[in-house]
């Protein structure tokens, strides 16, 4: 019997809500009516320029989110199903090419700071994919 801090496998440990996150529109529980406004804008080709997620904790912002991200830069997309395959969504899935907006409570700190630094690299990283 292994000890309870010891994983039993060798892939690093992750957050039982990051493990078990929802990877397309089908899968969000309780967010159908979000999820069939965004498939309604992928399907009729009106992806607006900006969406703002909110909400309390646990509602499933950042997974809608994410599914979007996927939907819309997916190599075989813009489509309401990303393959879940490519690099892209691999990448998306995996939390590597996304940048959060977060308020931290009445922080004074711009929710942007930053943002422009790190798309920089990003475009850069990006440029040998295609």
């Amino acid at each position: 019997m292994t000890e309870p801090n010891e994983s039993s496998s060798d892939q690093p440990y992750m957050v039982v809500a990051r493990r078990y996150r929802p990877q397309v529109f089908s899968e969000l529980i309780g967010q159908e009516h979000i999820a069939k406004a965004l498939c309604g804008a992928i399907a009729t080709n009106r992806v607006g320029h900006a969406y703002l997620f909110t909400g309390a904790r646990g509602v499933g912002k950042t997974s809608a989110a994410r599914i979007f991200a996927k939907a819309l830069n997916c190599v075989e997309g813009p489509a309401e199903t990303s393959c879940n395959v490519c690099d892209i969504c691999q990448c998306v899935a995996a939390g590597d090419d996304v940048i959060e907006a977060r308020r931290r409570g009445e922080s004074l700190v711009p929710a942007g700071a930053g943002v422009s630094e790190k798309s920089r690299v990003l475009r850069v990283a990006k440029k040998g994919r295609r």
